[in-house]
């Protein structure tokens, strides 16, 4: 999606190299997936989930 639209971006933080990011959003499991720090899942989604998601977001 971050690909195809010029209003999503995606960012990859790697949890060992930054460990003070990993306690302050409270990341327990990868991948865990953030949309506007509203709503956030662990694990994979199906894309049309994904997507509902995204729409969904303010």
């Amino acid at each position: 999606m971050a690909i195809g639209s010029d209003r999503v971006r995606a960012e990859i933080i790697d949890i060992q190299t930054f460990p003070r990011i990993t306690r302050k959003h409270r990341v327990s499991a990868i991948p865990k997936t953030f949309i506007n720090y509203d709503d956030a899942f662990i694990g994979t989604e199906e894309e049309a989930e994904i997507l509902d998601r995204v729409m969904r977001a303010r």
